[in-house]
């Protein structure tokens, strides 16, 4: 089965003072690293820019496509979404950058749903979330995405990385030192 991994990467990051994208992951850029995730799980893999694209461009691995959010600096992430998901079909896995990459064993039970699923870890939801493209978009035009997924299946994991996220330098130290 075909299906887009989709990595929301075009703001400012100016909570954390540096783009996230950049930020360190195993010995690669995270954007880097949840991009091989990604192919490795068997997706194609999109990543939507803004902020700082002369950066971290060069940073993707080859194969990888960029989707950029000209607008960057007055839309929310939620816009990036609704943008990238009119360049595709089909299943999408999407997750924003400032998240631990996600296991390939994790992305792969996830992109063997049948429906659109949303990641759980002991009652919590989390990233990555696997949506078709499609539907969501539709849905998208008339409510936020937590929204959409409301009634989405929950898919159980033992892995605490799926409800992580960084948006300042206190939470990105605070998960260097665990």
């Amino acid at each position: 089965m075909h299906w887009t991994g989709i990595i929301l990467s075009a703001g400012g990051s100016t909570r954390m003072g540096q783009h996230k994208a950049m930020l360190e992951w195993e010995g690669e850029p995270i954007v880097a690293a949840h991009c091989r995730a990604m192919a490795n799980a068997g997706g194609t893999v999109l990543v939507v820019l803004g902020a700082e694209i002369d950066r971290i461009r060069p940073v993707l691995p080859e194969g990888v496509a960029v989707c950029v959010n000209a607008d960057w600096a007055t839309t929310q992430m939620a816009d990036s979404l609704r943008m990238v998901l009119n360049r595709v079909t089909g299943p999408v896995l999407v997750t924003p950058v400032d998240v631990p990459p996600a296991p390939v064993n994790v992305l792969k039970r996830l992109t063997e749903c049948p429906d659109p699923t949303v990641l759980r870890y002991q009652g919590v939801d989390g990233h990555p979330v696997w949506i078709d493209a499609a539907s969501t978009r539709s849905a998208l035009s008339t409510r936020p995405l937590k929204d959409v997924l409301s009634d989405a299946r929950r898919l159980d994991v033992d892995w605490p990385g799926c409800t992580q996220s960084w948006n300042t330098p206190a939470e990105w130290s605070a998960q260097s030192s665990a």
